[in-house]
């Protein structure tokens, strides 16, 4: 059996962007089980170019062209007989998610950054919903207030980390 020798790098940016990989995938197939799928023949993919002494300049790039290539495969061995998307929607909506997908890494930290910026209360009802996946009937039923006070303030929440991200964003560009 062949040996194959995958350095430490490589293990630490295909673990660091599984999730960006994974998000990339989704975006272009639309269900989860599917993306799991394709994102395993992806890191699969990954190992054996790597394991052959393929040297990555730029993880990510080339990375998400894997994804994109076996997107491509996908679609074509799931619908031979029909054609949902074609070749240029396709290459379309990918070159989209690519420049929203480049951008992602300083979003997330302006996210993190504006969160903690949040008032105690709003920040544990925001954690309430987005990550222990509460109803809002819950979250208000645990502070006394109904879920549509609830939902409004999420709302509002959120609009105020839409502007707060927008700023740091802008901030850090400069």
């Amino acid at each position: 059996m062949e040996e194959r020798v995958v350095n430490e790098a490589f293990i630490r940016d295909l673990t660091r962007y599984q999730d960006r990989l994974f998000a990339y995938i989704f975006s272009l197939l639309g269900d989860v089980d599917e993306s799991r799928d394709v994102l395993q023949e992806v890191n699969q993919c990954l190992f054996l170019k790597v394991g052959k002494g393929l040297q990555i300049e730029n993880f990510v790039g080339f990375a998400r062209k894997v994804a994109h290539d076996k997107v491509q495969d996908f679609w074509r061995a799931k619908n031979r007989k029909r054609v949902l998307f074609d070749h240029d929607l396709l290459e379309s909506i990918s070159s989209e998610i690519n420049e929203v997908m480049d951008d992602y890494d300083e979003r997330l930290s302006a996210l993190r950054i504006c969160i903690e910026k949040l008032p105690i209360k709003k920040r544990k009802m925001l954690m309430q919903r987005y990550t222990q996946c509460l109803s809002v009937k819950e979250i208000g039923d645990g502070c006394n207030r109904t879920g549509k006070a609830i939902s409004m303030m999420l709302s509002r929440v959120r609009l105020q980390l839409l502007s707060c991200i927008m700023k740091q964003v802008a901030r850090e560009a400069e």
